[in-house]
């Protein structure tokens, strides 16, 4: 399974593992309407963890098809990628040419976790506290040095 994910307040915190079919970026878009739905717009936080392999051509451009639904959920979306090499320049190139086009400059890749907390709060209150956040990432194996604390 390429996704998983939890809603903490108002924060959809999700990781991509493996290779994301268009089945799973279907399950993404449920999450977020379901997490809009119950608590409004909210800031997500995706890990994309060192398995994480290339999308399928096919969910490339399911994401693309209902990218401005899928906007229209968040108010910040912030990617921590936890691989390096080849497969970041990638990944990034991926995000900024499928998902950050027309997205309004809500869309953000950091660094650390602590960076993409800060960053989501510029948006508005997180619901939650931040430690909750901090704990599931741990969960989804974002090394301490990539936590940023």
């Amino acid at each position: 399974m390429a996704f998983r994910h939890v809603l903490l307040g108002n924060v959809l915190v999700n990781c991509w593992s493996d290779t994301a079919d268009v089945g799973e970026v279907d399950q993404a878009f449920q999450a977020a309407r379901r997490a809009y739905s119950e608590v409004g717009k909210i800031s997500n936080i995706a890990v994309m963890a060192p398995s994480m392999k290339f999308p399928t051509l096919a969910s490339i451009d399911r994401m693309r098809k209902d990218r401005e639904q899928m906007i229209s959920f968040h108010r910040s979306v912030h990617h921590l990628l936890l691989f390096t090499g080849s497969g970041a320049v990638r990944a990034m190139t991926l995000i900024a040419s499928t998902l950050m086009e027309g997205t309004r400059g809500i869309m953000h890749i950091n660094k650390t976790a602590k960076e993409a907390i800060e960053s989501a709060k510029t948006y508005g209150p997180l619901n939650v506290e931040e430690e909750r956040i901090y704990q599931q990432l741990k969960l989804y194996g974002v090394p301490d040095e990539r936590l940023g604390r």
